[in-house]
């Protein structure tokens, strides 16, 4: 979880639902985003019309659809989705909360938005910051375009959001992008990441410009403690057609060699999508890796999603079925490595698909019961029938509706994988 969706509850009067909206629109719900730093309403209207809104701080520089003096308002565009009846309602909802933030009091909405006591202990919720919009790698599957409203490329709008989520109760920041390291006020919010204590201070990045000694020694000497880096295959071909020119990949690999030299100030995790074309590859990015780099503390095994750029490219996402025997083999070289594997909860792989054994390395395993179906995905009949089914976010609509329901297995409640 992010946001305790109780003082916001409070702040906002928002304690009994449904709370109309007017128009024929009411909020019927009101949760933490299981995916990013916001919250989420639940808004219905009369009609029929559903609309899921999202509701974060409200930042100087960043876009968003909606906002009032404290929040920003978005919503999630499916492909079916209603944007006549979506605007309606978040104009509807964005005059409810300014009326509440005008009878609360400019204090009490500012603080309306608190980290949960539940994220805060235990598995952290790190505050992920875009800030750029730059990047010498063309990866099909980018999760966030050029265009993308999730950037915040405002320089004071991302030292500001740094204090104010600090205080939020935030203890690691995340710094991505496109790709960070060209941004060139990156080492400053790292500075000022460092001075205001958080405790893991990452950068997400794809590593080439670690080629350089002077670019990583200055990111680490400015506050980087942990990084991130993408490396999806060391096949060249594959490379080409996934990431972009082969010789970016050298430079990835010696960024890696320089992280190594640096293993005492400086934490390194990789991340690895798979695509149907670097599928059978993650065995041997490990061991290369781990060759590299013999500290490296954990790789996270992502299965491509048709979000971003993906959703230009579903040929190249794999069936759940197809990602069984390629997981087994990576879990197997991990392990003989002595190297964590995690599969993430949104684009991962379904619990059905894992192999046997390694059902507690996917964060799926970690949801709550009930309540964990995303907007953008659904469930074929048989997921009923699943041990899995309470706690899985389901499977993208994009792929089902082009495979079709046939893609995964129910496991048994009377014998679950061992």
């Amino acid at each position: 979880m992010a946001y305790d969706p109780a003082p916001f509850a409070d702040a906002y009067g928002l304690r009994e639902l449904p709370a109309p909206l007017g128009g024929g629109w009411s909020i019927v719900g009101l949760d933490s985003d299981r995916v990013r730093a916001a919250l989420d309403l639940r808004l219905a209207h009369a009609d029929g019309h559903r609309v899921l809104a999202f509701v974060e701080r409200r930042l100087e520089g960043a876009r968003c659809f909606a906002e009032t003096s404290h929040l920003a308002l978005s919503y999630y565009a499916e492909a079916d989705v209603d944007h006549a009846a979506a605007a309606d309602a978040l104009r509807s909802l964005a005059r409810r909360l300014r009326e509440a933030e005008r009878e609360a009091g400019d204090e009490r909405a500012s603080r309306a938005l608190v980290v949960d006591p539940e994220s805060a202990t235990g598995r952290v919720r790190t505050l992920e910051l875009r800030i750029n919009r730059e990047c010498n790698e063309t990866c099909v599957f980018c999760n966030t375009p050029e265009g993308s409203e999730t950037i915040l490329d405002d320089r004071e709008a991302i030292l500001d959001a740094l204090t104010r989520e600090r205080e939020a109760g935030y203890r690691d920041v995340t710094f991505t992008g496109r790709e960070p390291t060209l941004d060139p006020a990156l080492p400053d919010y790292l500075r000022a990441a460092r001075q205001l204590r958080y405790e893991t201070v990452r950068v997400q990045t794809n590593g080439t410009t670690f080629a350089r000694r002077e670019v990583l020694d200055a990111l680490i000497d400015a506050g980087m403690n942990t990084a991130e880096i993408s490396l999806h295959t060391l096949d060249r071909a594959a490379f080409r057609s996934l990431v972009g020119p082969p010789r970016l990949l050298d430079k990835t690999l010696a960024g890696l060699a320089h992280l190594a030299e640096r293993a005492e100030d400086v934490r390194v995790h990789l991340t690895l999508v798979l695509t149907t074309l670097n599928l059978a590859h993650a065995p041997e990015v490990i061991a290369r890796a781990a060759d590299i780099h013999p500290r490296l503390f954990l790789i996270t095994l992502s299965p491509m999603a048709p979000v971003g750029d993906g959703a230009g490219h579903l040929d190249l996402i794999p069936r759940p079925r197809a990602l069984t025997e390629p997981l087994r083999a990576a879990f197997l070289e991990a392990r003989s490595r002595r190297v964590m594997l995690r599969v993430p909860v949104r684009c991962g792989a379904p619990l059905c698909v894992m192999p046997a054994g390694t059902e507690r390395f996917n964060a799926e395993i970690d949801n709550a019961p009930g309540r964990t179906l995303e907007a953008s995905k659904a469930k074929p009949p048989q997921c009923a029938r699943c041990v899995y089914e309470p706690r899985c976010s389901g499977l993208w609509r994009a792929s089902l509706e082009r495979w079709g329901d046939d893609v995964v297995d129910p496991v048994s409640p009377a014998a679950p994988p061992a």
